[in-house]
């Protein structure tokens, strides 16, 4: 009889033995790994994004004084293509996704420009339905004028990267918002000479006859905040 419980018990440790090491077994499988390096190329591509300055309403890159005479401010923004020759008309178009763009117009006076900048007049105006019915200007509030319009000479200094040690003048800075999938602006500069320019030099005569002044309209975008113009 003693045999047999002897028999029983050694059974039963055999039994729990077993268990112990299924269980271990069983255990160790939830350390299993699997790795596999992959053969397909996995992509994000960017949507599209685009920034176009079109000048092809005008003729050439800029405009320019020459032999003008001095008028009034009032006479000054009411200036067109036909009459004057003193406007250019240019567009900025944009499509982004992800993230803003902002740019700056501004103004790079050419070498060849001999008329004081203190007679120079600007003026930039935003048109609405340009060349069709119902045209309209907004003027854009460059500082430190409250009309839109200002002295060259007072315009801020531009601090855009690309200027290679050139002097620019700020227009204006404009942001085109993410997302923006038919962004369109079209804008309007005007140049004058300022009414007050009738001094005369030792001679007797008009001290700004022969004279000119020649400016090119830039654009500058990038996706970061853009550089604050600096007091001219």
């Amino acid at each position: 009889m003693k045999e047999k419980r002897n028999t029983r018990e050694t059974l039963a440790i055999s039994l729990l033995v077993i268990s112990l090491i299924l269980i271990t077994t069983g255990t160790s499988f939830a350390f299993f790994n699997y790795s596999r390096q992959g053969t397909t190329t996995n992509k994000i591509e960017t949507g599209n994004l685009t920034f176009v300055y079109d000048e092809s309403k005008s003729n050439g890159q800029g405009i320019q004084l020459t032999n003008a005479f001095p008028m009034s401010d009032t006479n000054g923004k009411t200036l067109t293509s036909e009459t004057e020759g003193n406007v250019f008309d240019f567009e900025i178009r944009a499509t982004t996704q992800g993230a803003d763009i902002n740019y700056e117009i501004y103004l790079t006076k050419e070498e060849a420009s001999d008329l004081n900048e203190d007679v120079v007049k600007t003026y930039l105006t935003k048109v609405t339905n340009p060349g069709q019915g119902g045209e309209s200007e907004t003027a854009v509030i460059v500082e430190p004028s409250k009309d839109g319009v200002n002295l060259y000479s007072s315009l801020k200094k531009s601090q855009v990267p690309d200027l290679n040690g050139k002097e620019a003048r700020t227009l204006y800075q404009g942001t085109v918002s993410k997302g923006e999938t038919g962004y369109s602006e079209s804008y309007r500069f005007r140049m004058w000479l300022d009414s007050g320019a009738t001094g005369v030099n030792q001679n007797g005569e008009w001290e700004y006859s022969n004279k000119a002044f020649k400016v090119k309209v830039n654009v500058y975008a990038q996706n970061e905040k853009l550089p604050t113009p600096l007091d001219a």
